[in-house]
Protein backbone atom coordinates (compact mmCIF):
# COMPACT_ATOMS: atom_id res chain seq x y z
CA UNK A 1 0.00 0.00 0.00
CA UNK A 2 1.02 3.71 -0.55
CA UNK A 3 1.80 5.65 2.24
CA UNK A 4 0.25 9.62 3.05
CA UNK A 5 3.68 11.20 2.28
CA UNK A 6 4.52 8.91 -0.97
CA UNK A 7 0.65 9.94 -2.19
CA UNK A 8 1.62 13.96 -1.37
CA UNK A 9 5.29 13.29 -2.92
CA UNK A 10 3.19 11.85 -6.29
CA UNK A 11 1.06 14.62 -6.53
CA UNK A 12 3.92 17.47 -5.91
CA UNK A 13 5.59 15.89 -8.46
CA UNK A 14 2.82 15.34 -10.90
CA UNK A 15 1.83 19.34 -10.99
CA UNK A 16 5.24 20.80 -10.72
CA UNK A 17 5.77 18.87 -14.09
CA UNK A 18 2.31 20.43 -15.94
CA UNK A 19 2.85 23.79 -13.83
CA UNK A 20 6.59 23.30 -15.62
CA UNK A 21 5.60 22.14 -19.07
CA UNK A 22 4.45 23.38 -22.29
CA UNK A 23 1.24 21.93 -21.86
CA UNK A 24 0.80 25.52 -19.31
CA UNK A 25 0.52 28.18 -21.65
CA UNK A 26 3.24 29.95 -20.08
CA UNK A 27 2.62 33.92 -22.13
CA UNK A 28 -1.08 33.85 -21.65
CA UNK A 29 -1.94 31.42 -18.57
CA UNK A 30 -3.89 28.44 -18.65
CA UNK A 31 -3.77 24.57 -19.60
CA UNK A 32 -3.94 23.39 -22.99
CA UNK A 33 -5.79 20.20 -23.18
CA UNK A 34 -3.47 17.43 -22.82
CA UNK A 35 -0.01 16.39 -23.41
CA UNK A 36 1.49 14.19 -26.47
CA UNK A 37 4.74 13.08 -24.47
CA UNK A 38 5.50 11.66 -21.12
CA UNK A 39 7.17 15.25 -20.10
CA UNK A 40 4.08 17.40 -20.29
CA UNK A 41 5.92 19.64 -23.09
CA UNK A 42 4.28 19.29 -26.20
CA UNK A 43 0.45 19.46 -25.90
CA UNK A 44 -2.32 19.63 -27.84
CA UNK A 45 -3.00 23.00 -28.04
CA UNK A 46 -6.93 23.25 -27.71
CA UNK A 47 -7.92 25.13 -24.22
CA UNK A 48 -11.28 23.47 -22.87
CA UNK A 49 -12.91 25.51 -20.03
CA UNK A 50 -13.36 22.08 -18.02
CA UNK A 51 -9.68 21.62 -17.78
CA UNK A 52 -9.17 24.78 -16.51
CA UNK A 53 -11.44 24.57 -13.89
CA UNK A 54 -10.11 21.25 -12.72
CA UNK A 55 -6.81 22.33 -12.99
CA UNK A 56 -7.10 25.26 -10.74
CA UNK A 57 -8.84 23.67 -8.15
CA UNK A 58 -5.91 20.75 -8.06
CA UNK A 59 -3.47 23.81 -8.03
CA UNK A 60 -5.55 25.76 -5.62
CA UNK A 61 -6.11 22.73 -2.94
CA UNK A 62 -2.04 21.77 -3.47
CA UNK A 63 -0.97 25.29 -2.53
CA UNK A 64 -3.45 24.85 0.28
CA UNK A 65 -1.44 21.89 1.84
CA UNK A 66 1.84 23.12 0.64
CA UNK A 67 2.26 26.85 0.11
CA UNK A 68 4.33 25.92 -2.70
CA UNK A 69 4.25 30.13 -4.64
CA UNK A 70 4.50 27.95 -8.25
CA UNK A 71 1.05 26.76 -7.62
CA UNK A 72 -0.78 29.49 -6.16
CA UNK A 73 1.22 31.56 -9.85
CA UNK A 74 -0.01 29.18 -11.83
CA UNK A 75 -3.57 29.54 -10.02
CA UNK A 76 -3.59 33.09 -10.81
CA UNK A 77 -2.65 33.19 -14.22
CA UNK A 78 -5.31 30.48 -15.26
CA UNK A 79 -8.28 32.40 -14.02
CA UNK A 80 -6.55 35.92 -15.62
CA UNK A 81 -6.59 34.31 -18.88
CA UNK A 82 -10.03 32.46 -18.69
CA UNK A 83 -11.10 36.37 -17.02
CA UNK A 84 -9.58 38.06 -20.30
CA UNK A 85 -10.28 35.35 -23.05
CA UNK A 86 -12.99 32.95 -21.83
CA UNK A 87 -15.07 35.14 -20.36
CA UNK A 88 -18.42 36.64 -21.94
CA UNK A 89 -19.36 40.06 -21.03
CA UNK A 90 -22.63 39.28 -19.14
CA UNK A 91 -20.17 36.88 -17.12
CA UNK A 92 -20.63 33.54 -19.03
CA UNK A 93 -17.61 31.31 -19.29
CA UNK A 94 -16.50 30.18 -23.47
CA UNK A 95 -16.27 26.61 -23.89
CA UNK A 96 -13.33 26.30 -25.81
CA UNK A 97 -10.28 27.89 -27.84
CA UNK A 98 -9.00 25.47 -30.52
CA UNK A 99 -5.70 24.22 -31.57
CA UNK A 100 -5.15 25.11 -35.03
CA UNK A 101 -4.81 28.28 -36.62
CA UNK A 102 -5.80 28.23 -40.63
CA UNK A 103 -5.38 24.59 -40.14
CA UNK A 104 -2.14 24.19 -38.58
CA UNK A 105 -1.61 22.81 -34.84
CA UNK A 106 -0.33 25.36 -32.45
CA UNK A 107 0.78 27.68 -34.91
CA UNK A 108 -0.34 30.53 -32.36
CA UNK A 109 1.53 29.76 -29.49
CA UNK A 110 5.16 28.40 -30.84
CA UNK A 111 8.33 29.49 -31.34
CA UNK A 112 11.29 29.47 -33.24
CA UNK A 113 14.39 30.54 -30.95
CA UNK A 114 15.73 32.74 -34.23
CA UNK A 115 12.24 34.76 -33.75
CA UNK A 116 12.67 34.90 -29.85
CA UNK A 117 16.11 36.62 -30.15
CA UNK A 118 14.64 38.78 -32.61
CA UNK A 119 11.95 40.48 -30.62
CA UNK A 120 13.71 39.68 -27.37
CA UNK A 121 17.60 40.83 -28.33
CA UNK A 122 20.54 40.80 -25.52
CA UNK A 123 18.46 39.39 -22.52
CA UNK A 124 16.91 36.13 -24.38
CA UNK A 125 20.17 34.39 -22.88
CA UNK A 126 18.27 35.70 -19.30
CA UNK A 127 14.82 33.73 -20.84
CA UNK A 128 16.67 30.38 -22.08
CA UNK A 129 18.18 29.97 -18.55
CA UNK A 130 14.12 29.95 -17.08
CA UNK A 131 12.46 28.26 -20.60
CA UNK A 132 13.34 25.87 -23.36
CA UNK A 133 11.86 25.00 -26.71
CA UNK A 134 10.45 21.75 -26.96
CA UNK A 135 10.24 20.64 -30.46
CA UNK A 136 6.70 20.49 -31.91
CA UNK A 137 6.29 17.80 -34.81
CA UNK A 138 5.75 18.47 -38.30
CA UNK A 139 7.20 22.22 -37.61
CA UNK A 140 10.65 24.30 -37.14
CA UNK A 141 9.49 25.94 -33.71
CA UNK A 142 8.83 24.56 -30.55
CA UNK A 143 6.48 25.14 -26.94
CA UNK A 144 7.84 26.96 -24.41
CA UNK A 145 8.35 25.11 -21.24
CA UNK A 146 9.94 26.01 -18.10
CA UNK A 147 13.71 24.46 -16.80
CA UNK A 148 14.29 26.99 -14.46
CA UNK A 149 11.89 28.54 -11.43
CA UNK A 150 12.26 32.30 -10.41
CA UNK A 151 13.52 31.15 -7.47
CA UNK A 152 16.34 28.85 -8.54
CA UNK A 153 17.79 31.16 -11.25
CA UNK A 154 17.74 33.72 -8.38
CA UNK A 155 20.36 31.32 -6.21
CA UNK A 156 22.07 30.41 -8.95
CA UNK A 157 23.02 34.59 -9.75
CA UNK A 158 22.78 35.39 -6.22
CA UNK A 159 19.64 38.09 -6.67
CA UNK A 160 16.39 38.46 -4.78
CA UNK A 161 13.84 36.76 -6.27
CA UNK A 162 11.55 39.47 -6.94
CA UNK A 163 14.01 40.96 -9.05
CA UNK A 164 14.89 37.67 -11.46
CA UNK A 165 10.75 37.51 -10.78
CA UNK A 166 10.14 41.41 -12.68
CA UNK A 167 12.95 40.53 -15.42
CA UNK A 168 11.22 37.63 -16.69
CA UNK A 169 7.85 38.68 -16.51
CA UNK A 170 8.70 41.56 -18.52
CA UNK A 171 10.48 38.95 -21.16
CA UNK A 172 7.53 36.95 -21.37
CA UNK A 173 5.27 40.17 -21.58
CA UNK A 174 7.25 40.94 -24.47
CA UNK A 175 6.44 37.62 -26.20
CA UNK A 176 3.03 38.09 -24.97
CA UNK A 177 2.34 41.43 -27.12
CA UNK A 178 4.38 39.69 -30.08
CA UNK A 179 1.69 36.74 -29.89
CA UNK A 180 -1.06 38.89 -29.36
CA UNK A 181 0.08 40.39 -33.30
CA UNK A 182 -0.35 36.90 -34.61
CA UNK A 183 -3.91 35.28 -35.98
CA UNK A 184 -5.92 33.55 -32.72
CA UNK A 185 -7.55 30.28 -32.66
CA UNK A 186 -11.08 29.84 -33.31
CA UNK A 187 -13.02 30.65 -30.20
CA UNK A 188 -16.06 28.43 -29.44
CA UNK A 189 -18.37 30.64 -27.42
CA UNK A 190 -20.93 28.48 -26.79
CA UNK A 191 -21.42 29.03 -22.90
CA UNK A 192 -22.55 24.92 -21.30
CA UNK A 193 -24.13 24.95 -17.93
CA UNK A 194 -22.30 22.30 -16.36
CA UNK A 195 -18.63 23.45 -17.41
CA UNK A 196 -19.51 27.14 -15.97
CA UNK A 197 -21.30 25.13 -12.50
CA UNK A 198 -17.42 23.94 -12.43
CA UNK A 199 -15.70 26.89 -13.15
CA UNK A 200 -18.09 29.08 -10.53
CA UNK A 201 -16.55 26.65 -7.81
CA UNK A 202 -13.29 27.08 -9.06
CA UNK A 203 -13.14 30.81 -8.52
CA UNK A 204 -15.55 30.51 -5.53
CA UNK A 205 -12.60 28.61 -4.00
CA UNK A 206 -9.78 30.56 -4.74
CA UNK A 207 -11.53 34.06 -3.66
CA UNK A 208 -11.52 31.80 -0.11
CA UNK A 209 -7.88 30.25 -0.65
CA UNK A 210 -6.00 32.92 -1.63
CA UNK A 211 -7.96 36.11 -0.75
CA UNK A 212 -8.94 37.45 -3.90
CA UNK A 213 -12.20 39.09 -3.90
CA UNK A 214 -12.15 39.58 -7.64
CA UNK A 215 -12.78 35.78 -7.81
CA UNK A 216 -15.91 35.49 -6.23
CA UNK A 217 -17.20 38.65 -8.08
CA UNK A 218 -16.84 36.85 -11.11
CA UNK A 219 -18.50 33.59 -9.76
CA UNK A 220 -21.21 35.50 -8.33
CA UNK A 221 -21.58 36.68 -11.76
CA UNK A 222 -21.35 33.68 -13.86
CA UNK A 223 -23.54 32.01 -11.36
CA UNK A 224 -26.29 35.14 -12.45
CA UNK A 225 -25.81 34.42 -15.67
CA UNK A 226 -26.85 31.06 -15.37
CA UNK A 227 -29.82 31.84 -12.91
CA UNK A 228 -31.10 34.39 -15.41
CA UNK A 229 -30.53 32.56 -19.24
CA UNK A 230 -30.32 28.89 -18.60
CA UNK A 231 -33.31 28.37 -16.66
CA UNK A 232 -36.75 28.70 -17.76
CA UNK A 233 -39.92 30.05 -15.79
CA UNK A 234 -40.15 26.39 -14.24
CA UNK A 235 -37.19 26.27 -12.79
CA UNK A 236 -35.82 23.83 -15.47
CA UNK A 237 -32.20 24.10 -16.68
CA UNK A 238 -30.86 24.41 -20.22
CA UNK A 239 -27.44 23.01 -21.17
CA UNK A 240 -26.38 25.05 -23.61
CA UNK A 241 -26.82 29.11 -24.06
CA UNK A 242 -24.99 30.26 -27.75
CA UNK A 243 -26.58 33.62 -30.44
CA UNK A 244 -28.97 34.71 -27.57
CA UNK A 245 -30.95 31.63 -26.73
CA UNK A 246 -30.66 28.69 -24.81
CA UNK A 247 -30.20 25.08 -26.09
CA UNK A 248 -31.42 21.55 -24.96
CA UNK A 249 -32.52 20.71 -21.73
CA UNK A 250 -29.75 20.22 -19.25
CA UNK A 251 -28.23 16.51 -18.19
CA UNK A 252 -27.68 15.34 -14.97
CA UNK A 253 -23.28 16.64 -14.92
CA UNK A 254 -25.38 20.01 -15.54
CA UNK A 255 -27.04 19.91 -12.85
CA UNK A 256 -24.38 18.66 -10.36
CA UNK A 257 -21.78 21.02 -11.36
CA UNK A 258 -23.93 23.86 -11.29
CA UNK A 259 -25.39 23.30 -7.68
CA UNK A 260 -21.72 22.57 -6.73
CA UNK A 261 -20.66 25.94 -7.90
CA UNK A 262 -23.45 27.26 -5.71
CA UNK A 263 -22.59 25.55 -3.04
CA UNK A 264 -19.17 26.73 -3.12
CA UNK A 265 -20.02 30.05 -3.90
CA UNK A 266 -22.54 30.10 -0.14
CA UNK A 267 -19.00 28.73 1.59
CA UNK A 268 -17.57 31.72 0.44
CA UNK A 269 -20.15 34.29 0.87
CA UNK A 270 -22.30 33.17 3.53
CA UNK A 271 -25.24 34.65 1.22
CA UNK A 272 -27.80 32.25 1.82
CA UNK A 273 -29.61 32.69 -1.80
CA UNK A 274 -26.70 30.43 -3.13
CA UNK A 275 -27.62 27.97 -0.91
CA UNK A 276 -31.46 27.90 -1.41
CA UNK A 277 -30.70 27.80 -5.58
CA UNK A 278 -28.58 24.79 -4.75
CA UNK A 279 -31.32 22.79 -2.68
CA UNK A 280 -34.31 24.24 -5.56
CA UNK A 281 -31.78 22.46 -8.24
CA UNK A 282 -31.36 19.85 -6.24
CA UNK A 283 -34.99 18.90 -5.51
CA UNK A 284 -35.32 19.20 -9.58
CA UNK A 285 -32.21 17.16 -10.09
CA UNK A 286 -34.21 14.10 -8.16
CA UNK A 287 -37.13 14.81 -9.77
CA UNK A 288 -35.80 14.83 -13.54
CA UNK A 289 -32.68 12.15 -13.23
CA UNK A 290 -33.11 10.38 -10.19
CA UNK A 291 -34.02 6.22 -10.45
CA UNK A 292 -36.42 5.85 -7.41
CA UNK A 293 -36.37 1.93 -7.87
CA UNK A 294 -32.42 1.65 -7.74
CA UNK A 295 -30.89 4.59 -7.20
CA UNK A 296 -28.58 6.66 -8.40
CA UNK A 297 -29.08 8.80 -11.30
CA UNK A 298 -29.81 8.82 -14.99
CA UNK A 299 -28.13 11.04 -17.68
CA UNK A 300 -30.75 12.05 -19.26
CA UNK A 301 -34.31 13.32 -18.06
CA UNK A 302 -37.19 11.22 -17.23
CA UNK A 303 -39.11 12.68 -20.01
Amino acid sequence: SISFADAKDMIALTLTKMANGGIQDHLGGGFHRYSTDAKWHVPHFEKMLYNQSLFAESYLHAYQNTQTETYRQTVEDLLQFVSTSMTDANGGFYSAIDAETDAEEGAHYIWAESEIRNIIGSDTDLLFEAFALAPVPDTQAGALYRIQSDADLAQEKDMPTTEIHGQISKLRSRLLEERNTRKFPLLDDKIITGWNGLMIAAYAQSARILNRPQDVATAQKAAAFILNNLQDESGTLYRIYHSNQRKIPAYQEDYAYFIRGLIELYRTTNKISFLNEAEHLTKQMNIRFGDPDKGGYFFTPSD
